[in-house]
């Protein structure tokens, strides 16, 4: 399934190779989480502070039972810094 990546400010460092404009389209196996994703790509939860689904937000907490689906796009916001 296909699923949109857009991580914010300095979250983008955690972007695999390909990624532009701060977003890349992901080849993942169906069923997983956003959790599960964010661990998969070493980004620690402690730094998301909004996680959204299709503009629907998702608390950092709930974010191993958001399960997302074949078009979905998923944004992460990080901590306000300062």
């Amino acid at each position: 399934m296909k699923v949109t990546l857009k991580l914010f400010t300095f979250l983008g460092k955690y972007l695999p190779a390909g990624a532009a404009k701060n977003q890349i389209v992901l080849d993942l196996d169906e069923g997983i989480s956003a959790g599960q994703l964010l661990r998969q790509l070493n980004i620690p939860i402690a730094e998301c502070k909004i996680l959204m689904i299709n503009g629907a937000q998702t608390p950092p907490k709930d974010a191993d039972g958001a399960v997302l689906k074949d078009g979905d796009v998923f944004s992460v916001f990080p901590q306000s810094t300062g």
